[in-house]
């Protein structure tokens, strides 16, 4: 899963090569949601210091967090509506591919549930206009 420019929006695309890092994915959708590190460290329930490391490359979160990141920065609107599920699982992709440590697949049963609970009807493939 990659991103790639398709008229000034950013497209999600299968393909490995033009794949981007999660820092970058990081760093975009947390300034889509106007949070700070701190916030977004309080939010997710880590240090402020662990989105630094998140956002420079020097560390990547567990399973368990990147859940919780990914949680949160769809309530914040970190995502955009039409394109969760693939921006989502982008971010997963890059800290599979990324972070050793990191082997569990991306839940497709959970983010639907997830979807669900923040945007009622996303789950079921309606988004709410914007």
């Amino acid at each position: 899963m990659g991103v790639v420019m398709e008229g000034g929006a950013f497209a999600f695309s299968a393909d490995a090569n033009q794949a981007e890092s999660f820092s970058g994915l990081l760093l975009r959708s947390r300034g889509r949601t106007g949070l700070t590190q701190r916030e977004l460290g309080e939010r997710v329930g880590v240090h402020r210091r662990s989105i630094q490391d998140w956002e420079s490359g020097l560390n990547h979160p567990t399973a368990e967090r990147l859940k919780a990141l990914i949680q949160v920065l769809m309530e914040a609107g970190g995502f955009s509506s039409a394109r969760q599920a693939d921006e989502a699982e982008a971010m997963w992709a890059c800290v599979k591919r990324d972070a050793p440590r990191t082997r569990a697949p991306f839940d497709d049963v959970w983010f639907a549930r997830l979807a669900g609970q923040v945007c009622p009807g996303a789950a079921h493939g309606q988004l709410p206009a914007s």
